[in-house]
């Protein structure tokens, strides 16, 4: 007897430990968490001497990652740090060098797309990435004004709010005697100001346009000796946009995918429409956004939306979805599925393909538990002939 206790604890003690390694190790699938950059912005201001500061890159994960830096365009020369690699809940400081003397005098901003990625088996790969914003104001010399003019959509009987968003890019203080808005023979004033080097104010005036028309819009700011004047047309109709679908694209978790949004204009005229989608499982929540301009009387229109899934698991989800336009929202909400590689929205038939064979709508713990299942009925039968033989 006794020799068949060891002959168990032999066998079975090596079994639980592989068991109680497997089941861990499965559970803790590197499905990438975000990738945390401090701060997420920096600006630089009034100097044209070559700059450099410090940021902040912590790998949230629970394995190693590597790390790079990659600017979207030329429009801020930068010195970027090389590649690191960072272990698993590693926070490193990186220097960031901004040559702002081969800038030149005014506002550029420009992104740096921080990516982190683990490689390992074939089903063992995950990636996130996070962007980083550099802004340089280097100020005009003297007095110098910056406007522009915002307002969105109308329809009849609704109120639309101008925005006039004023900026000081000089190097002296900016007295602003005057700021009209001109629509429909209504003059709208705003109160004078002053604006310091580098400061920035917005003055914002709201009008309801009787009826359905187009109304041409004069907007004049006066500063000492010198005004801006911006003209445009406000196109006032009966707003109609409708969300009339979603499909999910192809992805792996931890990795951005695309919820591609079906958008219907309605309306006679263009449409500005801005489009902000959410994916929640519990108090997990990751959200993307667009705009985009509708043509004119558009038929369904296709608007893709991009979201992290750091964090998701196989399992149910929650989608939302909204579209703004003018002073009003359409909404739909889903509820999905999330698999390894897809998601599908309950009853409306849509699930995205994809080109590996993990297309299962099934969880971690359950393969886990079949696989485990297996491991021991295969044990208890080697051992069951190898107690005969002792026999």
């Amino acid at each position: 007897m006794s020799s068949s206790h060891s002959v168990l604890s032999n066998i079975l003690a090596p079994l639980f430990l592989v068991l109680a390694t497997f089941t861990v190790l499965f559970t803790a699938l590197p499905f990438a968490e975000a990738l945390q950059v401090s701060p997420a912005s920096y600006t630089v201001i009034d100097t044209q001497m070559d700059h450099s500061y410090a940021v902040q890159v912590t790998n949230d994960q629970t394995y190693p990652v590597r790390v790079t830096f990659q600017a979207e365009d030329d429009a801020v020369q930068l010195r970027l740090p090389a590649q690191l690699e960072l272990s698993a809940g590693e926070t490193r400081s990186v220097v960031f060098g901004v040559q702002a003397a081969q800038v030149e005098p005014g506002y550029h901003e420009t992104r740096v797309l921080i990516e982190s990625r683990a490689e390992g088996e074939a089903t063992v790969r995950a990636s996130a990435a996070v962007a980083h914003v550099v802004r340089v104001r280097i100020p005009l010399e003297g007095t110098h004004l910056e406007a522009s003019l915002h307002f969105s959509a109308a329809s009849v009987g609704e109120p639309i709010l101008f925005t006039v968003p004023l900026e000081n890019i000089g190097t002296q203080r900016v007295d602003v005697a005057h700021v009209t808005l001109t629509i429909n023979g209504e003059l709208l004033e705003a109160p004078a100001m002053s604006l310091l080097p580098g400061e920035r104010k917005n003055i914002v005036v709201s009008w309801t346009p009787p009826e359905a028309r187009t109304y041409p819009l004069l907007v004049q700011v006066e500063y000492g000796e010198q005004s801006i004047s911006l003209d445009s047309e406000v196109v006032v109709g009966h707003l109609s946009a409708r969300i009339v679908g979603a499909k999910p694209g192809a992805f792996a978790l931890g990795e951005l995918f695309g919820i591609t949004v079906l958008v219907n204009n309605e309306w006679g005229a263009v449409l500005p429409v801005h489009v902000v989608a959410k994916i929640a499982q519990g108090s997990i929540i990751h959200s993307g956004e667009s705009t985009t301009v509708l043509a004119p009387a558009a038929s369904t229109v296709q608007i893709p939306v991009y979201l992290a899934s750091n964090d998701l698991k196989p399992g149910l989800a929650n989608i939302s979805l909204e579209a703004h336009y003018g002073q009003r929202v359409s909404t739909e909400e889903y509820e999905a599925v999330v698999s390894i590689s897809s998601i599908k929205l309950l009853g409306e038939g849509v699930e995205s393909e994809s080109e590996t064979s993990w297309n299962l709508q099934v969880s971690r713990t359950y393969i886990a538990l079949v696989l485990a299942l297996i491991v021991v009925a295969a044990c208890a039968i080697y051992i069951r002939k190898h107690y005969k033989r002792r026999s």
